[in-house]
């Protein structure tokens, strides 16, 4: 009995290579999702504001306007945009179950190869509507076209992200 307890107590804190890269994937990968969020929603917030700025160009700047412009003006660069998606497509390895498959537990695990599908199904269309919003019509930020597709991809990202059956997991 006191061997059991003995070894349990061992195990607890231990720190392994496997287990940083699998905190490192995690993290790296919810920058990718909150940066395409942050992406999105500060795409729509520019289009707010300059829509606000065509009707009341009378008006001085207020400070936290210019303080949310400056925010604005990185949130919604290509290289923003790019790199949110480089994080997600560098941690499309990353699963949230390798800490189960680690221990042994790998036949007990519903659902491993459905994480992939769902992350495929994410960088693609992340990746498809990074390309389209570069070209055509989308590539000027405040037409409506643009402020529609970045709704769009703001309710569809969210939407696919919340009603995984991965989410109670993460």
């Amino acid at each position: 009995m006191e061997r059991t307890r003995e070894r349990r107590s061992k195990n607890v804190n231990k720190i392994t290579l496997a287990g940083t890269f699998e905190l490192l994937g995690k993290y790296v990968w919810y920058i990718g999702l909150a940066g395409q969020l942050l992406w999105n929603i500060m795409t729509l917030a520019a289009a707010a504001i300059h829509a606000s700025a065509v009707v009341a160009d009378s008006l001085d700047p207020m400070p936290p306007l210019m303080f949310l412009e400056a925010i604005i003006s990185v949130s919604t660069s290509i290289t923003w945009a790019r790199s949110s998606l480089f994080c997600s497509i560098a941690t499309m390895w990353w699963n949230p179950m390798f800490k189960q498959m680690n221990n042994g537990f790998m036949n007990h695990i519903k659902g491993f190869g459905d994480w992939y599908k769902f992350q495929m199904l994410m960088v693609v269309s992340r990746s498809i509507f990074y390309y389209i919003s570069r070209t055509g019509i989308l590539a000027d930020p405040f037409a409506a076209a643009n402020v529609s597709a970045h709704l769009f991809s703001l309710g569809f990202i969210t939407l696919v992200s919340s009603t995984s059956s991965f989410t109670t997991i993460l």
